[in-house]
Order: C-alpha cells, then sequence, then structure tokens
C-alpha cells in the first residue's frame, strides 16, 4: 500500500542535494551538463522561456568542480559557450523545481 509522504515525514527525511541554476543567454536553445572528468551526460534539455534552467544533481557535484556546462543555439549562428569546473549549490529537500 503506498501512501503520500506528510510534511512531517518530508522534514524527518530530508536529504541534500546539488541544485544547479544556470542564467542562460537570451539566443541559447539548449543546454548539456557533464561530467568534465568522464564526459557522463548529466542534465541535457531545452531550455524554458525564462532562460534559467534549475537542475538537481547528486551532492558529490556540490564543490567538486567536475561539472562542465555547454549551451548552444539551434539556428547555429554563434558558436557553442562551455563553462569548466562548474559547482552547485546545496539544498536539502523538498526543492521547487518548478521554472
Amino acid at each position: 500500500m503506498s501512501r503520500l509522504l506528510t510534511k512531517r515525514d518530508v522534514q524527518l527525511y530530508q536529504r541534500s542535494v546539488a541544485i544547479l541554476k544556470i542564467d542562460v543567454d537570451i539566443n541559447a536553445n539548449r543546454i548539456i551538463v557533464l561530467n568534465r572528468n568522464t564526459f557522463e551526460v548529466l542534465a541535457a534539455m531545452c531550455l524554458p522561456p525564462s532562460k534559467v534552467a534549475i537542475i538537481q544533481l547528486p551532492l558529490t557535484y556540490g564543490v567538486s568542480g567536475k561539472l562542465m556546462v555547454a549551451i548552444v543555439d539551434d539556428d547555429a549562428q554563434y558558436n557553442a559557450v562551455v563553462a569548466d569546473s562548474v559547482n552547485c549549490e546545496f539544498m536539502s529537500t523538498p526543492v521547487d523545481m518548478s521554472q
């Protein structure tokens, strides 16, 4: 039998996560987040109209500098832009992931 978690349950079982919040150039359409050591794709998405991406990642990416973030435009009018050794913010759940 499944049940919904109550607010009290969420407070009892909080966990820490790394939150990557990226405010992107208005000409960008897509974003990709990679582990810079292994090139594992951690997130790939089209950007919302707000041009702000909020991505929840494992805590190990918090301050390790192991992230690489690339943005591209769909028209190929501009070169891709890459930010290397990116760090995240620390948060405890629940996290509002609405964008």
